[in-house]
């Protein structure tokens, strides 16, 4: 039997649990802590817990990656359930506020998200709301299902989504009960004692590429720096000089306004969970003006805060559904149109659909970041983009 870990002498960061430095990783906990960045960009809530086990943490992060990314209930209903599970275990201040704040952002109501975490009776009036709300407070009362409740959980969610309502309650239980045994509170620092090494603070190169990063390609274009991303690029060969071509024209001043523009691409990195795209525009965000602030409210997925105008806030909504839904729904285009024209409409599409391609380049191809971040500036006068 494999001996116990022994607990750390280090001082408690995340409620009563002593986080562990990463200079004091063994190897296999920094093979799992790279892992779940290159996963989900960042080592949170529970999984810093988690990481004392690095196996465990490796074994639990697809799930956690499946019900972020990949899940086929709605946003809504997943915070349904996730809130039902907060009411249940009362002493998770972490998550009850964590996930109070999303259920809201996601479009519930917030008196029926306060009864949810209260524990306190409500009703939805979408059949499917309604059928994952009782089946959830079925089972977290540890009560049998009736038959006829199942049925109607059968014809609303179909057999895949009833599994996943139900799987969900298991895993955001397992995500509870560990917060609150180290009794985690509200407002807990966020990933301290570790570097946000997946974004600014990160210098050194952490992957192995897939693809082989071509070099020699200023010839092909010098108007753009050699970064490993455009390296990893020209491994298409009969494309390459195109789409460079194309950048160098998505990089002079579009009717989209620039900072906004930057803004969209900071959030298509941070949707994509792409370390790359965060960590090297995050410096030419800073070269046009926008500040820290904005950057680390946008890291946090606060789209909606004072610190962002009312044009940028229909942007990063825009931004989410093109993203996520394919097709941007009536409303959010109406909304968007009130601030955008057509033109800057269309631009804001192609800035979207370039920087998905980028992000995808970066993480199927792994590419490693580069030591230092191209710092990109664009010159207002000549419409040039000098680059260092």
């Amino acid at each position: 039997m494999a001996a116990q870990q022994q607990a750390t002498p280090n001082p408690p960061t995340f409620g009563r649990y002593a986080e562990i430095p990463p200079e004091q990783f063994t190897p296999k906990q920094k093979e799992a802590y790279d892992y779940i960045l290159r996963e989900r960009g960042k080592c949170p809530g529970p999984y810093r817990i988690w990481l004392q086990n690095p196996e465990l943490l490796k074994a639990m992060t697809p799930i956690g990656v499946y019900y972020q990314k990949k899940l086929q209930i709605s946003r809504q209903e997943h915070e349904i359930v996730t809130n039902c599970i907060n009411g249940k275990w009362p002493t998770a201040g972490y998550s009850n506020e964590e996930h109070e704040e999303i259920a809201e952002k996601a479009g519930l109501p917030p008196e029926k998200v306060q009864a949810l975490i209260a524990g306190l009776p409500t009703s939805f009036e979408d059949p499917r709301q309604q059928v994952i709300y009782e089946i959830t407070q079925t089972l977290i009362a540890a009560r049998r299902v009736p038959q006829g409740l199942y049925r109607r959980a059968v014809n609303l969610l179909g057999d895949a989504g009833l599994t996943e309502v139900t799987v969900l309650i298991g895993y955001f239980t397992s995500v509870s009960m560990n917060l609150a045994v180290y009794d985690v509170p509200a407002g807990a620092p966020d990933y301290s004692p570790y570097k946000y090494i997946a974004r600014d603070a990160m210098t050194e190169p952490v992957l192995t590429p897939r693809l082989p990063l071509v070099d020699n390609i200023s010839h092909t274009f010098d108007k753009l720096p050699p970064i490993n991303l455009f390296r990893a690029a020209a491994n298409a060969r009969t494309l390459y000089p195109a789409f460079i071509q194309y950048m160098y024209l998505l990089f002079k001043p579009l009717e989209l306004n620039g900072r906004i523009e930057r803004l969209v691409v900071l959030y298509v990195g941070k949707l994509s969970d792409c370390n790359y795209i965060w960590r090297q525009n995050a410096v030419v965000a800073k070269s046009l003006g926008i500040s820290q602030e904005e950057i680390v409210t946008l890291d946090r997925n606060d789209t909606t805060a004072d610190c962002f105008s009312d044009a940028q806030k229909v942007a990063f909504r825009f931004t989410q559904e093109a993203l996520e839904l394919i097709e941007v729904s009536d409303e959010v285009y109406a909304n968007a149109s009130r601030f955008f024209s057509a033109q800057a409409l269309t631009e804001l599409l192609y800035v979207i659909g370039t920087y998905m391609l980028l992000a995808r380049v970066a993480r199927t191809g792994r590419v490693p970041l580069d030591e230092t971040p191209a710092a990109a500036i664009l010159n207002g006068a000549t419409g040039t983009l000098d680059a260092a």
